[in-house]
């Protein structure tokens, strides 16, 4: 009766193991072309289309995907953007441990430009928890500018504009004239959506327009964004993925989609899953 029970635990843990590497697998996919039907995916995986329509009920529950008739899309639910708020409540253990990260990159001189966004400003909150790096930090973003405006290691620009309520950040082309005359050694973007096929997208046109002219502003360009921004397609392009130096993200990005992306010329820093 034991042994029983034990080979039954044994068969539960590989078929979830089985459905996460599946889940994966569909976001994968879905990464690399707007949509897939159930019955593809059945044939694909070996698997009733009872379970993938589990499995894709279970990532639309989660925000990865939107559900469709007889199957599955990206980019449908990415129209409007959180507030900071909100932002900031979200996956805050994936957040913090990729601004572990990347504060390892920071170098004691460096000049950065920091954009507005929730995982950015874990790591302002970061550089403020370990004052030992001396840095010139240029910002549109009243949040991060609160975090390390006391701080002697820190020399700090705000970037002028246009306030946006509720993302505490600062657009328009008071901001845009201020940036094309810097010249940083390193941005820290964040990011609404990443797709392997249409770039880097945010949800707001002026936000766009800033992110694009930090990535121009840069000797090196670091993405810091988590699991979740995979897959889908935000309103304004932004960038090809390419045109990164770093991505720096959490172990829950699937394997394949890891892989296409170090194959554009960007290397992939991937933190744990929790911060430590």
């Amino acid at each position: 009766m034991n042994a029983e029970m034990e080979t039954g635990r044994g068969m539960m843990k590989e078929n979830k193991l089985f459905q996460v590497e599946r889940k994966r697998n569909i976001l994968s996919i879905l990464n690399e072309q707007p949509s897939v039907t159930v019955s593809c995916l059945s044939k694909k995986f070996h698997v009733s289309e009872v379970t993938i329509r589990k499995d894709l009920k279970e990532l639309d529950r989660s925000g990865y995907l939107t559900r469709t008739h007889g199957g599955a899309a990206v980019g449908l639910k990415m129209a409007f953007e959180s507030n900071q708020s909100e932002k900031e409540k979200q996956n805050i253990l994936e957040k913090t441990a990729i601004a572990n990260i990347a504060y390892e990159r920071i170098q004691n001189g460096d000049s950065i430009l920091f954009d507005a966004g929730s995982t950015t400003l874990q790591l302002a909150k970061k550089i403020k928890s370990n004052p030992a790096k001396k840095i010139l930090a240029v910002t549109n973003s009243l949040n991060i500018a609160n975090e390390l405006v006391d701080l002697e290691n820190v020399e700090l620009i705000m970037l002028g504009g246009t306030f946006r309520t509720g993302i505490y950040s600062l657009v328009g082309p008071i901001t845009e004239s201020n940036l094309q005359t810097l010249h940083v050694d390193k941005v820290f973007l964040g990011i609404n959506s990443i797709n392997l096929v249409h770039g880097l997208s945010t949800a707001n046109i002026y936000e766009a327009e800033i992110k694009r002219r930090m990535l121009l502003s840069a000797e090196e360009k670091f993405l810091l964004a988590d699991h979740t921004k995979f897959g889908a397609i935000s309103l304004k392009f932004i960038a090809h993925i390419g045109e990164l130096n770093y991505l720096v993200t959490d172990s829950l990005v699937p394997n394949d989609t890891v892989k296409a992306i170090e194959q554009m010329g960007v290397a992939v820093l991937i933190s744990p899953c929790a911060a430590s």
